[in-house]
Formats: structure tokens, C-alpha cells, sequence
């Protein structure tokens, strides 16, 4: 995971990481401090660290147990299946893709329809031409 570059990881022991987070916005990851601990600390967004994990945990040793974290800004701890969601969202240039995708894809849309309708009414009026010269 620390070849990865995107978060470090670091065996603590737990009397120490609960000291050192309380009073900080971490103070909420305590409870999830009990037995064996690894606290991985991501560089970038999220969902990458966490991502990063999941992907290290298959490949290793699927007992290993995500047990909770707690995401900067945020004073809530999550729990592991809160943070797997967390890490099954696409990644943050996936999303700007698919938003820009959508915004690039209303216009053209809206021009299709546009030329239906006009389309429509050309083919409405030659019937309606035709009829009246019958």
C-alpha cells in the first residue's frame, strides 16, 4: 500500500492512537481502536485510500478486517460497511466525466428533438397539401 504513494499505513498501538486523537476531529475512531491496529492515512481523496485497502485486503489476506475510520472534515466515525460503500463510488475524474457527459448530452438531445418536431411538421403540412388538392 505505501508503494501506491496515496496513503501510508502504520501499526499503532491503540493506548497511544487514542491519546494522540483525543480532543481532534478523530476523537470519534476510538471505539474501532481495540485489538491489532493499522491506520491508514490517505494523501488524497478518500475513496482512494480506502479503495487502496480493499484491493491490498483481497490480495493479502482477506481476514484482514476493515474495522472504521473517520474521513477528514467530518467528526463521524463510519463503520466498515459504510466505508466500503464509501470505496465501491467511482473515483473523483469517473464522476467529473460522467456529469460532463450529461451536460454535453442535453444539448444534442434537445437539437434532436428540435429536428424531429420541425421534421413532423414538414411531414404534416405535405399531407395536409396533398388532402387539399384532392
Amino acid at each position: 500500500m505505501r508503494d501506491s504513494g496515496k496513503s501510508d499505513c502504520i501499526v499503532v498501538k491503540n493506548a497511544l492512537a487514542e491519546r494522540a486523537f483525543s480532543e481532534t476531529q478523530f476523537e470519534s475512531i476510538k471505539p474501532f481502536l481495540k485489538g491489532p491496529s493499522l491506520l491508514i492515512l490517505g494523501k488524497e481523496e478518500a475513496t482512494t485510500a480506502i479503495k487502496t485497502f480493499l484491493e491490498f485486503q483481497k490480495k493479502v489476506d482477506p481476514l484482514l478486517a476493515l474495522k472504521g475510520g473517520v474521513i477528514a472534515g467530518d467528526t463521524n466515525a463510519l463503520d466498515s460497511k459504510s466505508l466500503k460503500q464509501i470505496g465501491d463510488l467511482p473515483s473523483k475524474e469517473v464522476l467529473l466525466a460522467q456529469i460532463a457527459g450529461s451536460l454535453t448530452s442535453c444539448p444534442s438531445q434537445i437539437v434532436q428533438a428540435i429536428n424531429q418536431t420541425i421534421s413532423s411538421i414538414g411531414d404534416l403540412s405535405v399531407k395536409v397539401a396533398e388532402q387539399q388538392n384532392k
